[in-house]
């Protein structure tokens, strides 16, 4: 096993794999081995030693995935951002349509409560808006708030029919 690490030390280095190289052809055929020791090495790129200076082309491609992925992200935050916009009912867009409590509402059957003036006919007030895992209060209906985000709670009042 220490001969095959060896092997694998010596000939996974550049370096030491043409030291090694010389050293066989020159026992093996001393002609060849001239021949290795005038072949140029090829000139190997040190940026440590050129004061750190890439070219233009490579500190882009080095930048080109954190780019793309800032651009992607960018793209989902505003796709997302325009589709939750649009995603809004008419009764979120308008600001009477906002319950409180006090408020007079009519109630459909499987549909959100829609405030209306006291002045109008309506089937009860709201007596509390709460969030939809809390429960209302004694003597009162809950119904869905405009949005369905919380829970309406309507209780009758003395002018309702």
């Amino acid at each position: 096993m220490a001969a095959v690490n060896e092997a694998w030390r010596v000939l996974g280095d550049p370096g030491r794999r043409r030291r090694y190289d010389r050293a066989e052809a020159e026992r093996l055929a001393p002609a060849a081995a001239q021949q290795l020791r005038r072949a140029p090495e090829p000139e190997r790129v040190d940026f440590a030693q050129h004061g750190g200076h890439e070219d233009a082309v490579t500190r882009t491609m080095k930048g080109a995935p954190l780019v793309a992925i800032v651009v992607v992200l960018l793209a989902i935050f505003v796709v997302s951002a325009f589709a939750a916009h649009g995603a809004r009912t008419s009764h979120e867009n308008n600001p009477a349509a906002v319950v409180r409590e006090g408020s007079c509402v009519l109630v459909a059957t499987g549909e959100p409560v829609v405030p209306v003036s006291c002045d109008q006919p309506h089937d009860g007030v709201a007596a509390a808006v709460v969030p939809l895992d809390l429960s209302c209060p004694a003597n009162t209906d809950y119904y869905v708030a405009p949005g369905g985000r919380a829970r309406v709670c309507v209780a009758k009042d003395a002018t309702t029919p």
